[in-house]
C-alpha cells in the first residue's frame, strides 16, 4: 500500500465534528447586545454645539459693531477705484510715450534717408517690418484708453496712415511714393509733434 490509501483510511478514521450551534450563538450575541446599556452620544455633543453656536454669533455681533459704517466702506471703495483708475490711465500714458519714442526713431531714420533706389533690399525690408510692428502696437493703442487723449488720439491715428504707407513700400512703392511720404512727414511736422508727445 502505499502513502495515499494509509493517509485517506487515517481520515476516514477521524470522528466528524459535529455541527456548529449557529443559531444559539447568535442568539446569545443578540441577547449580550440587548442587555448592555448605551450611552447618550446626542446629548454630549449638543452642548458642544450650542457652544459653537454662541461663538460665531458673538463673533458676528462684534464684528458689525466694531466695523466701520457703510459710508466709510463706501469712500474707501470710491477711492480705491479712483487710485486704480488713475494708475491705469498712468500706465496707458507712458506705454503711448514709449510707443511715440520708438515711432519717432523710424520716422525721423525715414524722413533724413527715404527708402531711395540705391537703399539695400535689406534696409528697405527691415524697415518695412519695424514700421509693421509699430503699426500693429498703434492699432492697438488707438483700441485702449491711451486714445482717449484727443492730442493723443488724432496723433495715433496719423502714426497709423503713415506706417500702413511704410509698411507696404518694399511690396509696392517705389523711390517716388517714399519721397512723397517724407515730404508728408516734414509738411505735417509729425516728428516733432511725436517728440512734444514723448515729452509730455
Amino acid at each position: 500500500m502505499n502513502d495515499d490509501h494509509r493517509l485517506d483510511e487515517a481520515l476516514r478514521a477521524l470522528p466528524t465534528a459535529p455541527a456548529a450551534p449557529r443559531e444559539r450563538m447568535w442568539a446569545q450575541i443578540q441577547a449580550s447586545r440587548a442587555a448592555r446599556p448605551r450611552p447618550e452620544r446626542r446629548w454630549r455633543w449638543a452642548g458642544a454645539g450650542a457652544a459653537l453656536a454662541a461663538v460665531l454669533v458673538l463673533g458676528i455681533a462684534v464684528g458689525r459693531w466694531t466695523g466701520p459704517d457703510a459710508k466709510t466702506t463706501a469712500r474707501a471703495d470710491a477711492t480705491a477705484a479712483e487710485a486704480l483708475t488713475a494708475r491705469r490711465a498712468d500706465g496707458y500714458r507712458q506705454a503711448a510715450r514709449l510707443h511715440f519714442d520708438r515711432a519717432e526713431m523710424l520716422l525721423a531714420g525715414f524722413q533724413a534717408q527715404p527708402n531711395s533706389a540705391d537703399a539695400p533690399a535689406a534696409v528697405r525690408t527691415v524697415t518695412a517690418a519695424w514700421a509693421d510692428d509699430l503699426l500693429t502696437q498703434t492699432r492697438l493703442l488707438l483700441d485702449s484708453p491711451a486714445a482717449d487723449d484727443p492730442d493723443a488720439g488724432r496723433l495715433l491715428r496719423e502714426l497709423e496712415l503713415v506706417l500702413a504707407e511704410i509698411a507696404a513700400l518694399p511690396d509696392s512703392g517705389s523711390a517716388a511714393q517714399a519721397a512723397r511720404i517724407a515730404d508728408g512727414l516734414y509738411d505735417r511736422t509729425t516728428v516733432q509733434r511725436l517728440r512734444l508727445a514723448r515729452a509730455l
